[in-house]
């Protein structure tokens, strides 16, 4: 199966229009299978794409195992003939060390991005990650959404080729060229969420369906597809039910499909949660006010919906 894989890569690139001829991008790799993998296929048909390649690569410091990963992928980057770059995390980190190091990880991929002239940042997330971010969200309560297969930051667009190949796809192509790479530790340990899923959870979905991370993409995809749809009407029923900034009828917005209105509230920045307990008074008659943390408040005046930061009702 894993001679498959570059066939695949390719038809993802094409299908998504991920590259196109003079593109420079910036390849992310932290030494893992999956970044070592989207390197080694990168490298194996530049020439085809018309692309310029630059390896990044972010030495969080916060493993005994760091500096050796640093110095492998400056190694096999270089053995490609590929420029890398490698930056090491000086800042402390707070109590939530992943988003912490995900947001300096980003940030030096961004400004080395702009460095070198780079139109393009590739990243190694796989179908099965994309899977396990869908079921992450359900967990949370929220739309299950996948990874994004393109997505766009400061102006930079950010692509992930082996978005539609499996994690195991992936490793087996690397066995089979006898390619090493890194294994992070903590990956094998049940301390982050995302760890339990991976180790406790999908290993009991696979039971029930081997075709799990499949099935999961595909709710992930649609809903993608319908993000999208209630996004685009949101903003246009939005419009005819705003009577002033931040401030929408009421009798407009229950003519409307209790989803598509979630969607509007949606578009204000409230998170669902908040928009399912406007969604439950907005036929409840008087005065009422709900607080949306930093948002601010929800409020109703008469027949309108008043988004505000003040708790205060206008007269």
């Amino acid at each position: 199966m894993s001679g498959m894989l570059i066939p695949k890569y390719l038809k993802t690139i094409h299908s998504l229009n991920m590259f196109e001829e003079g593109d420079r991008v910036v390849v992310g790799v932290s030494g893992g299978p999956d970044s070592i993998a989207l390197l080694l296929v990168l490298h194996s048909v530049r020439r085809y794409l018309g692309i310029d390649l630059s390896v990044c690569h972010f030495n969080h410091k916060i493993r005994k195992e760091s500096d050796k990963e640093a110095l492998y992928v400056k190694g096999f980057s270089e053995d490609l003939g590929i420029r890398c770059f490698i930056e090491e995390w000086k800042k402390p980190a707070t109590s939530n060390t992943q988003k912490e190091a995900r947001k300096a990880r980003y940030g030096f991929f961004l400004k080395r991005a702009v460095e070198l002239s780079a139109n393009k940042i590739a990243l190694g997330h796989n179908l099965t990650d994309s899977a396990e971010t869908v079921l992450f969200h359900i967990t949370r309560g929220e739309r299950p959404l996948p990874i994004p297969t393109k997505s766009v930051m400061d102006g930079i667009i950010i692509v992930r080729p082996l978005i539609e190949i499996e994690a195991e796809e992936i490793r087996s192509y690397l066995t089979k060229k006898n390619i090493h790479f890194c294994l992070d530790p903590s990956n094998s340990l049940p301390i982050y969420s995302r760890n339990k899923i991976r180790l406790k959870i999908m290993p009991e979905l696979y039971k029930l369906n081997p075709n799990i991370v499949g099935a999961l993409t595909k709710i992930g995809r649609i809903t993608e597809r319908e993000k999208d749809y209630f996004g685009k009407t949101a903003k246009k029923c939005g419009f005819e039910c705003r009577v002033a900034d931040k401030a929408f009828s009421i009798q407009k917005l229950l003519s409307y499909h209790p989803a598509l209105i979630a969607h509007i509230v949606k578009e204000e920045g409230v998170n669902f949660s908040q928009v399912e307990e406007i969604l439950s008074l907005l036929t409840k008659p008087g005065r009422w006010r709900v607080d949306l943390g930093k948002v601010g408040w929800a409020m109703r005046k008469k027949d309108l919906l008043i988004l505000s930061k003040d708790c205060v009702i206008p007269k």
